[in-house]
Parts: structure tokens; sequence; C-alpha cells
């Protein structure tokens, strides 16, 4: 993960390596660390290095449902970003036969939201400025309420 967000900084084009690392990265999936899920969806999000396929978003998500208890508050909040991101783009550029449907599918499953929203709120006191404007743009961006309490538990910190 940190070899592709090094590529996306240094402007590299799509293409090349990167669809055999997010191929591989979807076989190795059950050994990424929050930061490494966060990481690797944030810069798909943010470059648009190359298409999202599916099954990579559906072990992602696998794997930050099974850590969820070990994301730190960036780590929450970077993945709620890139969710949102690809969400937009998708719906942007959705059509019947589009990959993008695929996308859309697995984002709009809310087991992996619920998680980061009770994560969110078990750690809130935790949260720095950004983190929260993350987290809230990304719901509102997302269309999905706020985990009851998130920001009422950010108010008290």
């Amino acid at each position: 993960t940190s070899f592709l967000w090094g590529l996306s900084k240094l402007g590299a084009a799509p293409g090349g390596a990167v669809p055999a690392l997010l191929r591989r990265a979807v076989v190795t999936a059950s050994g990424f660390t929050p930061q490494d899920v966060s990481l690797l969806m944030w810069t798909l999000a943010k470059t648009q290095m190359a298409p999202i396929l599916p099954d990579l978003l559906a072990a992602m998500e696998d794997r930050a449902i099974a850590t969820v208890e070990r994301f730190k508050p960036q780590d929450v909040a970077n993945l709620l970003w890139a969710l949102a991101t690809l969400h937009a783009e998708a719906e942007s550029t959705s059509g019947p036969k589009s990959t993008s449907r695929g996308v859309l599918d697995v984002i709009r499953r809310t087991k992996l939201l619920d998680a980061l929203g009770r994560r969110a709120v078990s750690i809130s006191g935790d949260f720095d400025f950004q983190n929260v404007v993350n987290l809230v743009w990304a719901h509102a961006k997302l269309r999905e309420p706020l985990e009851e309490g998130v920001l009422a538990a950010m108010d008290r910190r």
C-alpha cells in the first residue's frame, strides 16, 4: 500500500504495475492492517490510478470489518473519505453496464459504515479537527446518517 501511495505522490500514470498490485492486494488482504486498508483505499480514491475491482473493494471491506477495533481516528476518517469519494465517482459514471455498479453495490452495504461509526464513537476523544471534518463530509456525501452519538461524543472531548 505504501508503494501505491508513493507512486501516486510521484504522479505515476495509471497502468504499468498498478493493476497487478491491486490484484495482489485482493489475495493478501487478510494480512492488511487498518492503516493498510485505509491508505490503499484513500490512494485509489484520491488518484483514480486504476478502476476499482469489486473484489478488491469487497476484500478491503471484509478486512476493515475484521480489524475495526484496531482502527485509529485517521484510519476511520480516511476510509470513510475514500468510500464517499469512490461512491460519488461511481454515481457520476455508472450506467447499466458500467463496472462502477460493483463499487456502488459494495459501498451501499451498511455493515462497514455501521462498524466504522461505532468505532468512531468509541475513540471520539482522539479525533482531531481534520478527522471530524472528513467523517462528517463522508457521511453527508454518502447520504448516510452519522452513528448516534458520534458528534455528541466528539463535542465532549
